[in-house]
């Protein structure tokens, strides 16, 4: 909450809410979700809520973009790689830039 306080995306200030469900997330969107780790059946309606309201996953949690999330990020060995599952940002409407596709990890669907 502290980083981000008073910070504007263009005339648009970021505002940070927290969840305690997903009901929670329909009743309130949001542009951008940042999730932990999740079950199976929770994930599934998260990504499906995601792509009807149009909100960018982005999570922490292993594996995330290759079980469908959009945007996984991981520390290794002090560095940050990104993976992004660009078959599920592009579904949900979003296109990522050159810039951020130059550097990341594209990944895809995993079946179970």
């Amino acid at each position: 909450d502290a980083v981000v306080r008073g910070e504007r995306i263009g005339s648009q200030a970021i505002i940070v809410r927290h969840y305690a469900s997903i009901a929670d997330i329909e009743s309130q969107p949001c542009q951008l979700l940042y999730l932990g780790k999740l079950e199976a059946d929770d994930m599934h309606r998260v990504q499906n809520l995601a792509l009807r309201q149009k909100i960018l996953t982005v999570s922490d949690a292993p594996r995330f973009a290759r079980e469908g999330g959009m945007m996984g990020i991981q520390t290794v060995a002090k560095r940050i790689r990104i993976t992004i599952n660009l078959a599920a940002t592009r579904q949900a409407g979003f296109s990522i830039s050159a810039k951020l596709l130059k550097i990341a990890e594209l990944v895809s669907n995993e079946k179970p």
